[in-house]
């Protein structure tokens, strides 16, 4: 539902918007991104663990506490740095948008931050008590209710309008999340007389986790940033909405491959004492991971052309050089991010944060190389080659912090780095028939030696019942 979402946005804003609008809207939306992580310092992450701890010991006045807590928290400080963008909007703008007459549109994008704030909390909340039901209706009314109010928006204001969009969209969230959560079964949110409104101690937990994930977060919007505010001045506004392309399109493949991890991998492996069963999830969970982020960087790279064409238009065909460095480098993401988020869940924050602010460092470090000779795909060469480290560097570290063993799925790992490495050479030596016939056949063959029957048939039955995977929320 997500991913429709935002391929409606990305499709409307590249038809009515072109590239150099794209580029401006993107930035601004990097910027709110960048805020956001500010305002919430990934507490979402913080709730999901502690309210996972805290439901598995049955404390629901603990839960309502730890509610609290951190709403206070954290819409108190959304509502502060709002009230500075506002001030400062137009010193903002100029700094980094290289022009202070879009301050009004940083205004209204910093509106939305503790609305936001309230609806990232709620979603925590729910994905630790593991109720995938509520998640998906929240997640069904905001995305349809934000897609459509963007939708009218652009078309009848442009870029204004995808501005007042962004706005929308946290409101709908907002709605929806305050809606689902005072109608838990499990939850009565309401403060009841004997409880304590505000505990010290359950925020100092949720923080614990959520100031170095926060970091971690706002690094990254930091350095993402700074790097399309060098794209811009260098290369101008069309040249970062090419990389908004690639950098959507990437976020898409990544949500896919990785998205299931923060619900249901990381509130299962929190405090969980049983070795087998969590050797079990995680090894179910890395074999999901490789089938999914193999298949997307695969079909990106041999096929990113029509998913250019599809999603956005022919104007940002230009962004395939940029589209295949990213697509494999998103490959490592995946295998990345579920190997710090299985050490996150078993052993705790700290060789999570090292071994993120590493990815960082090798970032900045690969992408001030390569910036004066690969010019606009330094930023995405950049990200492969980090990618890469972080990834080695996470598998070298998992078995010490966990217990567990990951190379149990080498064999699965070696032919997804063929039919990638495959897919690299075709696209850069091959024609395009060669490319599109031997690639399609590589596809299939990976595919005939990845999948077993079984996970076929299941595969299916899934996806033809969807109410089997509602009602499993509910087990």
């Amino acid at each position: 539902m997500t991913a429709s979402a935002a391929l409606i946005r990305g499709k409307l804003a590249a038809l009515l918007l072109g590239a150099d609008g794209v580029g401006l809207y993107g930035q601004i939306d990097t910027f709110y991104r960048g805020l956001v992580q500010i305002c919430i310092l990934s507490t979402s992450a913080g709730v999901t663990r502690c309210v996972a701890e805290l439901h598995g010991a049955g404390d629901t006045s603990g839960i309502r506490r730890a509610f609290w807590s951190i709403t206070a928290f954290s819409v108190g400080l959304a509502a502060l740095v709002a009230g500075l963008v506002l001030i400062c909007s137009s010193w903002i703008s100029g700094a980094v948008m290289g022009d202070a007459r879009y301050g009004p549109f940083l205004s209204i994008v910093a509106l939305g931050l503790p609305l936001q704030a309230l609806s990232d909390i709620a979603m925590g909340m729910l994905i630790g008590l593991r109720d995938l039901r509520a998640q998906i209706m929240i997640t069904a009314a905001y995305t349809a209710g934000g897609a459509a109010l963007y939708g009218g928006l652009i078309v009848r204001y442009g870029l204004a309008g995808a501005v007042y969009g962004s706005l929308a969209t946290a409101a709908c969230a907002c709605a929806a999340s305050a809606f689902f959560l005072s109608r838990h079964r499990i939850l009565r949110l309401r403060r009841q007389a004997a409880d304590q409104f505000f505990s010290p101690a359950l925020l100092r937990a949720i923080l614990a986790v959520g100031l170095t994930g926060g970091i971690l977060a706002i690094t990254d919007r930091v350095v993402l940033l700074v790097f399309r505010t060098i794209l811009i001045h260098k290369f101008g506004l069309a040249a970062n909405g090419l990389y908004q392309v690639v950098y959507s399109l990437s976020q898409l493949n990544i949500a896919l491959a990785f998205g299931f991890v923060g619900t249901y991998l990381v509130p299962t492996l929190s405090g969980l004492q049983d070795r087998q069963r969590s050797q079990a999830e995680f090894s179910s969970a890395l074999r999901l991971t490789v089938l999914v982020a193999t298949l997307g960087s695969a079909v990106m790279m041999l096929y990113g052309r029509f998913v250019i064409l599809a999603t956005y238009s022919p104007a940002f065909l230009g962004a395939m050089p940029l589209l295949r460095y990213q697509a494999l480098g998103d490959f490592f993401r995946a295998l990345n991010l579920l190997l710090s988020a299985t050490i996150f869940a078993v052993h705790g924050w700290k060789p999570w944060f090292v071994m993120g602010m590493s990815f960082y460092a090798a970032y900045i470090l690969f992408f001030r190389l390569l910036l004066p000779s690969a010019g606009l795909s330094a930023i995405a060469i950049a990200y492969l080659l980090s990618q890469v480290v972080a990834c080695a560097l996470a598998a070298a570290f998992f078995a010490r912090f966990t217990g567990m063993c990951w190379l149990r799925a080498a064999p699965l790992l070696w032919r997804s780095l063929a039919l990638l490495l495959t897919a690299g050479a075709l696209v850069r030596w091959g024609s395009l028939a060669m490319t599109y016939f031997l690639g399609g056949a590589a596809l299939l063959l990976w595919a005939r030696l990845a999948l077993t029957s079984s996970e076929c048939r299941r595969l299916w039955l899934h996806v033809s019942s969807p109410a089997i995977l509602l009602a499993g929320g509910h087990r």
